[in-house]
Formats: C-alpha cells, sequence, structure tokens
C-alpha cells in the first residue's frame, strides 16, 4: 500500500471497536497498523509505530482521551489526530480540537466519510488539500444549528481556517 495512510485506530469500547475496525479495513486507502483496546496502549503504539493518523474514540473516556489527543500532537506532530464519538456536544468538539485533533468524526460516519476525512488529514496528502487549510468543519455538518455552530470559532482555528469563512464549511 504505497500511498495508504498508516493508521492507529484507539477504541476501548469493544463493539465500536469491531464495527470501525471493519470499516477500515475496507479502505483501499488505509493500512491498519493497529487497533488499540485503551488510551496508554494506544499511546505506546503510535510512538512504536509512527504512524499517519491516529483515530481515537472519545466516547468511553473524555478526560483520558483529550489527555492522549494533547500527548500525541505534542509529542508526535506528524501524526494527524482524529478523535471520534457519539456526542454532538460542542464544547467537546472544540475541547478535542484545541487539544490538537485536526477534525472530529461524528459516530457512526459512513466508510466513505472516513475515508474522505482520512485522505483530508493524511501528512501523505498535504499540498493537496483544496481548502488551503488542516481543519475542515465539513464533517461537523451534522452539528450545524447546535451550539458549536452557534460558538463561533477561536482566533487560532480561524486563522487555521484561511480565506475559507464558516458558514461556507458548515
Amino acid at each position: 500500500m504505497k500511498d495508504a495512510a498508516r493508521v492507529v485506530l484507539v477504541v476501548p469500547n469493544a463493539r465500536c471497536r469491531q464495527d470501525l475496525q471493519r470499516q477500515l479495513e475496507g479502505v483501499t486507502d488505509i493500512e491498519l497498523l493497529e487497533v488499540c483496546h485503551a488510551y496508554q496502549t494506544g499511546l505506546k503504539r503510535i510512538a512504536a509505530l509512527s504512524p499517519e493518523i491516529a483515530l481515537i474514540v472519545v466516547d468511553e473516556g473524555i478526560e483520558p482521551a483529550l489527555e492522549m489527543i494533547e500527548t500525541v500532537t505534542q509529542s508526535h506532530p506528524g501524526v494527524a489526530v482524529i478523535p471520534a464519538g457519539s456526542s454532538a456536544d460542542s464544547g467537546l468538539i472544540i475541547r478535542a480540537i484545541r487539544a490538537g485533533a485536526r477534525e472530529f468524526l461524528p459516530l457512526p460516519s459512513p466508510t466513505h466519510e472516513i475515508a474522505e476525512m482520512v485522505r483530508r488529514v493524511c501528512p501523505l496528502n498535504e499540498g493537496k488539500n483544496q481548502n488551503g487549510g488542516v481543519l475542515d468543519f465539513h464533517s461537523l455538518r451534522h452539528f450545524y444549528g447546535t451550539a458549536c455552530g452557534q460558538a463561533g470559532i477561536s482566533d487560532g482555528l480561524r486563522r487555521k481556517l484561511h480565506r475559507a469563512s464558516t458558514q461556507e464549511l458548515l
């Protein structure tokens, strides 16, 4: 898989882990390196494997998941972190982005949306991003009209969005 994004999946919930693993294994642009059942195990495997992407499900422990996101983005800046979760809580999504996440994947999501998100954030595709930034709020369209859409975007996020307006992306 020459141009496949190398992904470490971290999902404490067994059923969710099986579902996401099955989805990711069906995507030709993704090489699933490891599937971890705990955040601490995930940290160790990310350090050992140096994937392009760490997909971290936050539903089973928000605080440990956010700490993991921050640790990975600080310790391994070449790893793009994508948290995923079933919550539409705008506070959680904003905290994940502030911790260093590139995007937030709402669960459940169709396989093609997961594949598109991986392509957008994968360091192998840098320079190919038509939006010109590393953040893309397209995946948050499920939350339009919620507090997330109404909260606005912090100055740091605004800079990363470059010329794109939040209205166009939501």
